[in-house]
């Protein structure tokens, strides 16, 4: 991908008429009453534009560090380059933006999620440690720097590779939804890390059913 400097005329036009001795002399009248401010030429005398490309670049994209999870599967990293398309395409469409944990990190999963057209992926739980939201499809845990996405620092990559570590199936209990590990696809390790409290969801409308 490129990025271009497009230099953009306008054009505007005004014919008037003034009595001269010669052409050059009603031509520095008309300069002299424009200066004057006596013409003045508004979007009513517009008449044309020109695009023209002043210079092209190449884009050198910085890599963002980010995690992937997708359904029944254990997280990866992925390095992303063009960030927007590259998002869209892994995740199937455009871009929801969770951010149910305290840390600097946002959850970006699809749009179309809310419509059932995703299976279910990964629960989110409250305070209680109950599932409070479902996240369908595929989905990328990513830093944020004020609204900008950004690579995951080491730290947040560990702590969120071992929270979504282990995919989940889910069965609905009375009026509750209870995530099932699935830990026969869980990465052999020996470590162990409790489910951490989450902020009160702010998108609990988006939660999943079964």
């Amino acid at each position: 991908m490129k990025e271009y400097d497009v230099n953009i005329r306008e054009t505007m036009e005004m014919t008037v008429t003034v009595s001269a001795k010669s052409a050059e002399e009603a031509k520095d009248l008309v300069e002299q009453g424009w200066s004057n401010g006596e013409y003045v030429l508004t979007e009513e005398n517009f008449v044309g534009a020109v695009f023209s490309i002043e210079a092209e670049r190449e884009i050198a994209f910085e890599k963002t560090t980010v995690i992937m999870v997708e359904p029944q599967k254990a997280p990866v990293t992925v390095e992303l380059e063009g960030v927007q398309n590259e998002i869209n395409d892994l995740i199937g469409g455009e871009i929801d933006i969770l951010r149910p944990f305290d840390d600097d990190v946002a959850v970006l999963c699809s749009e179309g999620r809310d419509k059932g057209m995703f299976p279910l992926n990964r629960a989110l739980y409250d305070e209680d440690h109950r599932v409070s939201d479902i996240i369908r499809g595929t989905f990328l845990v990513v830093g944020m720097s004020d609204d900008s996405f950004v690579s995951l620092s080491p730290e947040q990559k560990d702590k969120f590779s071992k929270l979504f570590e282990t995919p989940e199936s889910f069965i609905r209990m009375g009026k509750n939804i209870m995530a099932i590990p699935l830990e026969d696809t869980k990465p052999k390790s020996k470590d162990v890390l409790e489910k951490p409290r989450v902020k009160s969801p702010e998108h609990n409308a988006h939660g999943a059913s079964l």
